[in-house]
């Protein structure tokens, strides 16, 4: 172990020189940052017995790149590596101060700032400091609400009690979360703002176990937001398989599922979905008809 080691620091200190005379583009940059970071894949892998030193050589060839390319567009990135180094080497103030930066830096850049900031609330969590964390999240939620990160904050808190066992609390952030997307998708029909308040709810109604109302609320999304401009094929996929999937196991109604697909045929005849959703509803009858089939009844 002594002698691998050895070996790592010495390649952390070559590589350290030789960034000393790269070019200043963007491209040699990307192409440092993808070295040092096979070595923080290297440390990453077992950090309580890399030495201390190593990490803080790795933080220094970092900062030295965000010295020599201030301006860069890769240079929050490095303030997040950072941070996530120390809170690998359980750092957790100096983890926070370098998503700091990033906060001070980039004030006009909601999504980055509120990445930052979910950050630093991920090493509250490592120290356990529930509160902070707690306060953290919420400051994103009103702050930076129509983020990607903002958006996902209320399930992520909820989730946060669920992964600690606090049942209680999980409960009323489940609830929470579901008011907010319920009100955050009708005042917001038609956007984009809406369509992921919609599919945060039906999340939200997963982990309530509430499949009647995921199921609505999925139903939802396919007929208001059938345009490529929301749904992608792939998402629309996900959806049809989440619709089946809640229709036939959930709820034992494949009828409710065969119920949307028409619905939605009618209603978007030329749709590209549709040869899809056709041979989906041929599958759900004929195994609808095979469970059936003694008693006589089908879809």
């Amino acid at each position: 172990m002594r002698n691998a080691l050895m070996v790592f620091a010495a390649v952390l200190a070559g590589l350290f020189l030789f960034l000393s005379v790269i070019d200043k583009s963007d491209y040699a940059l990307e192409k440092q940052l993808w070295r040092v970071q096979k070595l923080v894949t290297t440390i990453s892998r077992e950090p309580g017995l890399v030495p201390e030193k190593n990490f803080e050589n790795v933080i220094a060839m970092y900062q030295k790149l965000i010295d020599r390319y201030p301006d860069s567009d890769l240079v929050p990135e490095i303030y997040l590596q950072i941070g996530r180094l120390n809170v690998s080497r359980k750092a957790y103030q100096k983890a926070r101060d370098a998503f700091g930066e990033i906060r001070k830096r980039y004030p006009d850049k909601d999504e980055l700032v509120a990445k930052a900031m979910l950050n630093i609330g991920h090493a509250y969590e490592g120290e356990k400091n529930e509160a902070e964390a707690i306060a953290t999240y919420r400051r994103i939620w009103e702050q930076y609400p129509r983020t990607g990160v903002g958006m996902n904050v209320p399930l992520y808190i909820a989730n946060y009690y669920l992964q600690n066992k606090d049942e209680g609390n999980a409960r009323s952030a489940l609830q929470e979360a579901v008011s907010y997307y319920k009100t955050l998708a009708a005042g917001s029909p038609n956007t984009q703002a809406g369509f992921d308040a919609l599919r945060m709810l039906a999340t939200g109604y997963i982990a309530q176990k509430d499949w009647e109302e995921a199921l609505n609320t999925l139903q939802g999304i396919l007929m208001d937001y059938a345009t490529a401009r929301f749904l992608s094929s792939e998402q629309a996929a996900q959806l049809i398989h989440l619709v089946n999937a809640i229709a036939v196991t959930r709820l034992e109604d494949p009828a409710r599922a065969v119920s949307i697909y028409v619905q939605f045929i009618a209603r978007y005849p030329k749709h590209p979905l549709v040869p899809y959703l056709t041979k989906t509803i041929n599958g759900l009858q004929a195994g609808a008809a095979a469970r059936d089939n003694a008693s006589g009844t089908g879809l």
